[in-house]
């Protein structure tokens, strides 16, 4: 998003108030010797019951290999020792939004965290907004596309702009469907899932 229309400061407020929430979040962990030795996400999946939601061969995999679990537990803990300062470089910017995605569907469909995962998500989109610093979007577009930068300006009028609105709704529409999952109650929700999920 370009625009000259409104103040950065308030996106400049929100970027760093994320940054320190995923840095107090990563020190803690470091803190806890069951993040440290990667079974931290064993007990809050067992405890959460959540894996009775998938297949049992993703539930063997997943849950009933120690590997598995120390593996997922280490790449949360990297994730968020470091997203902080990746997502500042424009470099690393994309790579490090699309890490932290992941993680948040990883928690969304492992844990129950309400809606935690979709305002955590909005806070990270806050990294993209851009200033114009009062060009016209039509400058701020070309600029955009000389840089070859990961902006919203820069994605507009693009060859690949279809496929890329068409992965956008997708995201968007799996997105709505689990927050319209966590809104309800959970046994309502349940009877009305189809036989093959439950």
């Amino acid at each position: 998003v370009c625009s000259s229309d409104l103040p950065m400061w308030p996106f400049r407020l929100w970027q760093i108030y994320v940054c320190l929430i995923y840095l107090g979040a990563a020190i803690g962990k470091f803190n806890s010797p069951e993040w440290r030795n990667g079974t931290a996400l064993s007990w809050c999946w067992y405890d959460e019951g959540m894996g009775r939601y998938y297949p049992s061969f993703v539930i063997e995999i997943l849950y009933n290999r120690m590997i598995a679990i120390k593996v997922q537990t280490w790449l949360s803990l990297l994730i968020e020792s470091f997203c902080f300062i990746t997502i500042w470089p424009l470099s690393t910017r994309k790579w490090t939004f699309i890490a932290i995605v992941v993680l948040h569907i990883g928690i969304e469909l492992c844990l129950l965290m309400h809606i935690f995962e979709y305002l955590s998500v909005l806070g990270w989109v806050c990294f993209f907004v851009y200033p114009n610093d009062g060009k016209s979007n039509k400058d701020n577009f070309e600029e955009n596309k000389t840089k070859k930068s990961w902006t919203g300006c820069a994605i507009l009028g693009t060859p690949g702009f279809r496929k890329k609105k068409l992965i956008e709704s997708i995201v968007a529409g799996a997105l709505l469907y689990l927050l319209i999952y966590d809104a309800f109650p959970r046994r309502e929700v349940e009877r009305g899932m189809p036989y093959f999920l439950k």
